[in-house]
């Protein structure tokens, strides 16, 4: 109860499908507001714990997309809302997700320090932690009410 407030999880329990959607939308604009000015300003690199704030909530992001698109949205076939099946497919999405993102930052030239496996590894532990929360939260709140 500590790690997830029970205000959270009552909230997620009884949001509505267009609600989650609104928060999707949202959580979507912040990160790439975040995004944009850091990489401008250069506050990855003044602020090194950025990086990993950036990553934990776009895995967040991702886990409750993927949950909202497979259990919420209607776009695709009734699946069996589980704990298993939500926490599985939100860890799928956060890792597709992360390693995406660390092959187009290749691409893109985005500079890379001396550390970069060490970073790259925790980018993509940010993004597991994230959907791993997301997942975590999304559970509690809509299949253990």
């Amino acid at each position: 109860a500590v790690l997830f407030p029970e205000r959270t999880v009552y909230w997620l329990a009884h949001m509505s499908r267009r609600s989650l959607l609104a928060v999707i939308f949202i959580l979507s604009g912040a990160i790439a507001a975040t995004h944009l000015i850091a990489f401008e300003y250069s506050l990855y690199w003044v602020f090194s714990w950025l990086d990993s704030a950036v990553h934990f909530t776009s895995g967040v992001l991702v886990a409750l997309g993927t949950l909202w698109v497979l259990f919420l949205s209607r776009y695709v076939s009734p699946r069996e809302e589980t704990i298993r099946s939500a926490v599985l497919w939100s860890l799928a999405a956060g890792l597709i997700f992360g390693i995406s993102w660390e092959i187009f930052e290749v691409v893109a030239g985005v500079p890379m320090e001396d550390s970069y496996v060490l970073d790259t590894v925790l980018d993509l532990a940010m993004d597991t932690a994230g959907a791993l929360t997301a997942s975590v939260v999304y559970a509690r709140g809509r299949l253990l009410s």
